[in-house]
């Protein structure tokens, strides 16, 4: 969750739009990594397909859909270790699920974090004019 965030963090502007998936609220940041009040997990696409063509398009207000959200809980009875969401084995559950989703089943959260590290090394370096 900290990786995704810090890759979202260092996208250039072309893609400022574009929002983490994983917040819940886009105005707030994610903080800790075991801190999820402000996360999600989108587990799959929300597709919009037109009756008339065919033509499938994503929702544009909604682009994705979170299987795991009726089942996580901000209960207390559900939480461990001060994390937000819980049973802790559907929040494990959930995060598998989006991050197979949002990087494919054979990126791992090594590669994630280390791309996200070099996405901020590149954006904070200065590029040489030319």
């Amino acid at each position: 969750v900290s990786a995704m965030e810090q890759l979202y963090v260092g996208r250039p502007d072309t893609f400022a739009e574009e929002e983490n998936p994983l917040r819940l609220n886009a105005d707030i940041h994610i903080q800790a990594s075991s801190d999820f009040e402000n996360v999600q997990f989108p587990t799959r696409f929300n597709w919009i397909i037109d009756q008339t063509n065919g033509i499938a398009s994503l929702y544009p207000n909604s682009p994705y859909l979170y299987d795991f959200e009726e089942s996580l809980s901000t209960s207390d009875e559900d939480l461990f270790c001060d994390a937000g969401l819980g049973p802790p084995t559907v929040l494990a559950q959930a995060c598998d699920a989006s991050m197979d989703f949002l990087l494919g089943s054979s990126v791992s959260i090594g590669m994630l974090t280390s791309t996200a590290k070099a996405v901020n090394e590149f954006a904070s370096s200065e590029v040489p004019d030319e």
